[in-house]
């Protein structure tokens, strides 16, 4: 209910917000059939591309959330290119992809144009319904003005990126708050979900 099952998805949030921590505790509930966020999560086996991090500060991160390493995760630090990807996808028979993050993944896209974020994100997207898998990419979004109201808008590329996307989940603190508060919208959502 609070992913889609497949398709594609976008994570949205500022640097150092917790797209990392969010994305790992995904992973683990689907690859031990666990929760997230207090929501059952369909269990599967997940790949996780950590392209902006080492195996031993993701070691280390597991040990904090408490990640058992019999998980049924995959983790890859190296991004051997969209077509590979999927070919490993099929094969080893992944029901989650996580990106971790599209820049990296997709540094020759022209994020701000947007023909070319949506013919790249289209494959990906037509890749994971076809297949029944969800890829689910993080991203960054753009500096804002202190005080500003937090929306879509803010994602990098975000007409572009929205419209290929099935959701769009957004990671934000409102301002003079400790906590994170979890945004999601998109095709298979009623409303606006937090």
């Amino acid at each position: 209910g609070l992913l889609p099952e497949e398709g594609f998805v976008v994570i949205a949030g500022k640097r150092k917000i917790g797209k990392g921590w969010f994305t790992m505790q995904a992973a683990n509930a689907c690859a031990t059939g666990g929760e997230l966020l207090g929501r059952s999560a369909r269990r599967c086996k997940a790949l996780v591309y950590a392209l902006e991090d080492n195996p031993r500060r993701i070691s280390r991160r597991m040990k904090k959330q408490g990640i058992p390493t019999s998980a049924d995760i995959v983790w890859c630090f190296r991004w051997p290119g969209w077509p590979a990807v999927a070919k490993r996808i099929i094969e080893g028979q992944f029901g989650l992809c996580i990106i971790d993050t599209l820049s990296r993944a997709f540094p020759e896209m022209k994020q701000n144009e947007g023909e070319a974020v949506t013919s790249v994100l289209a494959a990906v997207q037509e890749f994971g319904l076809s297949e029944h898998v969800l890829i689910a990419a993080t991203d960054h979004e753009r500096k804002t003005v202190p005080g500003s109201i937090h929306s879509m808008d803010e994602v990098v590329g975000s007409q572009a990126k929205t419209a290929v996307a099935d959701a769009i989940l957004q990671l934000h603190r409102p301002q003079g708050k400790q906590d994170t508060v979890l945004s999601a919208d998109g095709r298979d959502y009623e409303e606006e979900i937090e």
